[in-house]
């Protein structure tokens, strides 16, 4: 959720309302069976255990076949084969008796092996023997737990917020790193769909950033954009576009100064889309239409409407983008809910001059045919003209010129129309965003 900023914001501390946490399998507190004489983990230091689960992950979707290598991201569990190997790595270890230097990482293994109080324990020795030393070190330690259960598979949200209460606890001198971990939790938040956890976490964060001094606010103010990024999204998220145009605004009047550089485009860029927000959506024109009913006209009236860009020679970068519409499509009923895509021809291929004709059937064989997408598809066959130094140009496509929005990020971006014809939405689609979008279209279908 990166845009003029990285989209991270914060979790809600207690009394605040935390996300339903997904099942964990019953094993994850259960004992380990002690390992057996001449184990090929007997050398492995609790980091490598930790490495040893990353690995085996990392291993297993790479060797998967492209296109079904985004699973939804939320609620995920990591594959059996690869808790059991880290099951076992970790089976010869005892917190109470591993180094303080090794507690970090046998609590992070602990997490991959599904047994969340013993890495509690790891994690709680760790803060103990740290007792004496700084406020700054131990507000890293418990910045970098807090990382750990938001970044586990699935996310322990209760657990991290355990931690930010701790490392809240430290004050003011510890400021900064209570800020990271908002981010590192508000990120978890926006992949949740939690737009009250956002929206309050958003504030904190905010409020953290005002009380440090303003070199350290410079240096950390991708941190502060986030949290006003991630206050004005959970606005739009919930149909309330002037807050958000509101605090876009709050943002580039207090923010933006501190690094103007670096930021004024990016929040220019964003207010622009947030005024395009709630604009009635123009009818998608194309020359060549497929898989579209006879007579329908996109967005549909009285449906709601998820218009999606992508490029059809675009493939590993694009596949989440890809299983999230089959997801959506499976999902919500097409009397209800209707995909259409925008894609256009460009006169080449891979650097080689083609026909019109060619490329729109590679477009359509692609997306209908190779992706097997249910939607319709709306190719527009580009013009071009010769300018006056010899170059050729090409002429703006009126669908990029109606949908497109300047700061959704990815390979695929979507836009959520409304039954009424009115933007909602415009996002990166991935597994990262599925839930918001998803999230979207219930919440524009229940009312």
């Amino acid at each position: 959720m990166r845009s003029w900023v990285a989209g991270l914001v914060a979790v809600c501390l207690a009394p605040a309302p935390v996300v339903a946490q997904h099942s964990i399998n019953t094993l994850a507190d259960s004992p380990v069976m002690p390992a057996q004489a001449g184990s090929q983990y007997d050398r492995y230091t609790p980091g490598e255990c930790y490495q040893l689960g990353i690995r085996t992950e990392w291993q297993h979707w790479n060797g998967a076949p492209g296109d079904t290598i985004a699973p939804a991201k939320w609620g995920g569990r990591m594959m059996p084969f690869t808790i059991e190997a880290v099951r076992q790595c970790l089976a010869r270890f005892d917190v109470a008796t591993v180094t303080p230097a090794d507690l970090l990482y046998l609590g992070k293994a602990y997490v991959l092996a599904e047994r969340d109080s013993a890495a509690d324990a790891a994690f709680d020795r760790l803060i103990k023997s740290m007792t004496a030393q700084s406020v700054d070190a131990r507000a890293l330690k418990l910045m970098q737990i807090v990382g750990v259960y938001t970044s586990a598979h699935p996310a322990r949200l209760d657990r991290a917020a355990n931690y930010l209460r701790k490392l809240d606890a430290l004050g003011d001198a510890a400021a900064t790193y209570r800020m990271i971990a908002r981010d590192m939790l508000a990120n978890v938040a926006a992949v949740a769909d939690s737009t009250a956890m956002i929206a309050t976490n958003s504030a904190q964060a905010l409020a953290l950033a005002k009380v440090q001094p303003e070199a350290v606010r410079k240096q950390r103010i991708a941190d502060e954009i986030a949290a006003n990024v991630a206050s004005a999204e959970a606005y739009i998220r919930r149909g309330r576009l002037d807050s958000a145009r509101a605090v876009n605004g709050q943002g580039q009047a207090t923010i933006v100064p501190l690094r103007p550089r670096i930021t004024a485009l990016g929040a220019g860029s964003r207010a622009k889309d947030y005024k395009k927000l709630g604009d009635t959506a123009m009818p998608i024109q194309a020359q060549r239409w497929f898989n579209r009913p006879d007579g329908v006209s996109y967005p549909v009236a009285g449906k709601v409407t998820m218009v999606v860009f992508a490029y059809f020679g675009c493939s590993g970068s694009c596949y989440p983008g890809y299983a999230v519409i089959r997801r959506l499509r499976a999902k919500y009923p097409p009397d209800k809910f209707a995909i259409v895509m925008l894609a256009q021809t460009w006169g080449f291929d891979r650097d080689r001059l083609i026909s019109t004709d060619d490329e729109t059937e590679r477009i359509r064989a692609y997306f209908l045919d190779k992706m097997k997408l249910d939607m319709a598809l709306a190719v527009w066959q580009t013009t071009f003209k010769k300018m006056d130094d010899g170059k050729v140009q090409d002429d703006v496509s009126p669908n990029w010129a109606a949908y497109n929005f300047e700061t959704p990020q990815g390979e695929v971006t979507a836009s959520i129309v409304d039954q009424r014809g009115k933007f909602r939405l415009a996002i990166g689609l991935n597994e990262e965003t599925e839930r918001r979008v998803d999230g979207m279209i219930h919440d524009l279908l229940e009312k």
